[in-house]
C-alpha cells in the first residue's frame, strides 16, 4: 500500500515538470521564431522602453530639482543669444569710428541758431588705449576736435587756431563722463561668467525649498525661501563667487573694472539684500504639460507680486519700491511707466525700434533703424520732442568705419598761450562762428581754461 501510495504521489510531479519545462521551451521557441514572431518580440522591446522612460520621467524630468535647474540653464541661454547677438555690434568693439550727418531743428528762441545747420560729427573710439577725438564740422563754419590721449586732453580749433592746444582735464571735467559713456566692455568674457554663476546657483537648488501646485494640465513650482534662508543661500553663492579668482577675474574683464571694485559690488549686493525688509519669498515657475513646458515666471515678496513675465508673448509687469512697469500687448506692444509715461512700440525688433512717447503732458517719438542689417555698419536715429511751448527734434545718419590713428602736432600747453593769442582766438570764433550758441560754448570754455 505504502509503495503505491508513493507512485500516486509522484508521478503527476513529473509530469507537471515536463509539462512546465515544455511551456518555457516553447515560449523561448516564440521568441526565436523571427519570421512567425516579430510582433510579440517588438512588444518586448516596447514594454522594456515604456518601463526605461516612465522611471526617467519619474526620477528626472518630474523632479522639481531639475525642472528648476533646467529653467535656469534656459534662461542663461537666453542671456547667452543676446550677449552674442550684441558681440557683433560695432559699438561694441574696442575701436571704430563713427561717422554721420547731423540736423536739428526748435522752437525754442534760446537755441533756434542752430536750425538749418548739417552738423558733420566723426567719433573716433580707441577703448583699448584711452585715445578718442570727437570732431565737429559745420560747414563753412566750424571744425573743432576734443581729443584724449595718452591721458591727456587736447582742444582743436582747425581754421582759427594753428595750434593743438594741450588743456588741464580738471577744467573741463568731460574725461570721466567720456570713459563712461564709452566703457570698455568684453562681451566674451561675460558669457564665461554667465556661466559660471548659472552652474554655481544650481549647486544651491534643493527639492527641500520646492512644492509643486497642480491644476488639470498646468504645474505651479514654487520656491518659498524666508528672509533668513535666502539671504543664507546669497550669501554662500557671493561668497563662492568671490573665491573664484578665474570668475572673479572674467566679470572684472567683463566690465572693465578693478578686481577690488568687484568685490566691493558683490559685497553690497549681499549688504542691499539684508537690508531688505521682507518675511518671504516665492519664485513660481509656471508650467504646462506632461514635460513641464514654462509659461510664466512670477516673484512674490510677503505673497504679493512683485514681477511676472509671460513667456508667450514676453509681456511682464514689476511693481516695487516705487517703481510700476506694465509692459504689454493689445494691437500693438505698450508700457507704462509708473503713471506718467507712456510708450508705443509702432516696430520693436533687432533691426528697427519705434517708439511713441508721452511724459506727463509732453509727448514725441523716438525711431532706430540700421541699414545694413547684417553688418551694423549705418543706421538713422531720430527723436522729436513737443512740449506746452516747443517743439525740438534731430535726426542722425550714421556709418561704422575703420578706426584711424589720432593725429597729434604743433602742441602748445594752455598756460603758454600769449594773451594776444588768446584774444585772437576769442575774436575769431566771434567772427566766423556766426551760430551764438556754439561760439559762446567755446568762449566760455577758453575761458575757464585761461584762468
Amino acid at each position: 500500500m505504502s509503495e503505491n501510495k508513493k507512485k500516486t504521489k509522484t508521478t503527476p510531479k513529473k509530469e507537471t515538470v515536463v509539462k512546465t519545462e515544455e511551456k518555457t521551451n516553447e515560449f523561448y521557441n516564440l521568441l526565436d521564431n523571427d519570421s512567425n514572431h516579430l510582433i510579440l518580440k517588438t512588444i518586448s522591446l516596447i514594454l522594456v522602453i515604456l518601463v526605461g522612460v516612465f522611471s526617467v520621467y519619474k526620477l528626472v524630468i518630474s523632479d522639481s530639482r531639475f525642472i528648476v535647474s533646467s529653467n535656469i540653464t534656459k534662461i542663461y541661454e537666453t542671456i547667452a543669444n543676446n550677449i552674442v547677438r550684441l558681440s557683433k555690434s560695432e559699438i561694441f568693439n574696442n575701436k571704430y569710428d563713427l561717422t554721420g550727418v547731423l540736423s536739428f531743428n526748435t522752437t525754442n528762441k534760446k537755441y533756434k541758431d542752430l536750425n538749418d545747420n548739417l552738423y558733420n560729427v566723426n567719433l573716433n573710439i580707441d577703448k583699448d588705449n584711452n585715445n578718442y577725438d570727437f570732431n565737429l564740422n559745420i560747414d563753412n563754419i566750424l571744425d573743432t576736435s576734443y581729443l584724449i590721449s595718452n591721458n591727456n586732453t587736447y582742444l582743436k580749433l582747425n581754421n582759427i587756431y594753428d595750434n593743438t592746444i594741450k588743456i588741464d582735464e580738471s577744467i573741463i571735467n568731460y574725461d570721466q563722463n567720456i570713459n563712461n559713456l564709452f566703457k570698455k566692455y568684453d562681451l566674451n568674457k561675460l558669457n564665461n561668467s554667465a556661466k559660471q554663476i548659472r552652474n554655481i546657483i544650481n549647486k544651491y537648488i534643493d527639492n527641500k525649498y520646492i512644492t509643486k501646485e497642480k491644476d488639470n494640465n498646468n504645474t505651479a513650482l514654487i520656491i518659498t525661501l524666508t528672509k533668513e534662508e535666502y539671504s543664507t543661500i546669497l550669501s554662500k553663492i557671493i561668497d563662492e563667487i568671490k573665491d573664484n579668482e578665474s570668475l572673479i577675474n572674467n566679470l572684472s574683464l567683463s566690465f572693465n573694472a578693478s578686481k577690488e571694485d568687484t568685490i566691493n559690488y558683490l559685497d553690497t549686493i549681499v549688504k542691499n539684500n539684508l537690508n531688505n525688509n521682507f518675511n518671504e519669498l516665492k519664485i513660481k515657475i509656471n508650467t504646462e504639460g506632461l514635460f513641464y513646458k514654462t509659461t510664466s515666471y512670477e516673484l512674490l515678496i510677503d505673497n504679493k507680486q512683485v514681477f511676472n513675465i509671460n513667456l508667450n508673448d514676453y509681456t511682464f509687469k514689476y511693481d516695487h519700491n516705487n517703481l510700476t512697469i506694465n509692459f504689454y500687448k493689445e494691437d500693438k506692444y505698450k508700457a507704462t511707466i509708473n503713471d506718467n509715461i507712456k510708450l508705443i512700440f509702432n516696430e520693436l525688433d533687432y533691426n528697427t525700434i519705434d517708439i511713441d512717447y508721452t511724459i506727463d503732458n509732453n509727448y514725441g517719438n523716438i525711431h532706430f533703424n540700421k541699414y545694413n542689417k547684417q553688418e551694423n555698419k549705418s543706421g538713422n536715429l531720430s527723436y522729436s520732442l513737443v512740449t506746452k511751448d516747443n517743439k525740438t527734434s534731430f535726426n542722425f545718419d550714421y556709418r561704422f568705419e575703420n578706426y584711424n590713428q589720432i593725429n597729434l602736432n604743433n602742441i602748445i600747453d594752455y598756460k603758454d598761450i600769449s594773451e594776444e593769442d588768446y584774444l585772437n582766438i576769442v575774436n575769431n570764433i566771434n567772427n566766423q562762428v556766426k551760430i551764438k550758441t556754439i561760439s559762446k560754448y567755446l568762449t566760455d570754455t577758453l575761458e575757464k581754461i585761461n584762468k
